[in-house]
């Protein structure tokens, strides 16, 4: 998995930032440049994340967290449990802005995982 247009090769760039922090920033940003209530007009905004895609990579804090922990059948993979708690992460971040801009009770948000 190779981004060239934003840095990326896998999920980190050269300088360690982690994809889905970096859409997310994107997105917060799209947000508050966009918002309703200074420009008049609703946007729409799709976010769609790669983790948790391979490569299977994560934050070295996320997965150490997750490497103390006792797996649950075939859920024992620390560094996958990092990728989604960065995307738990995202959709907490996102709706934290909507909520803050006094948009989330006019806001759609649909959260599709596959």
């Amino acid at each position: 998995m190779d981004f060239p247009g934003i840095g990326f090769q896998g999920h980190f760039n050269s300088q360690g930032e982690y994809l889905a922090d970096h859409l997310t920033d994107r997105a917060v940003d799209f947000i508050k440049e966009n918002n309703p209530k200074k420009t008049g007009s609703p946007f729409f905004l799709y976010l769609s994340h790669y983790a948790v895609h391979t490569p299977i990579e994560a934050k070295e804090i996320l997965i150490a967290n997750y490497e103390k922990k006792q797996g649950v059948g075939c859920h024992n993979d620390p560094t996958y449990a990092a990728m989604i708690e960065s995307v738990d992460q995202s959709v907490a971040k996102v709706n934290r802005i909507l909520e803050e801009l006094g948009l989330s009770e006019n806001t759609l948000v649909i959260f599709f995982f596959r």
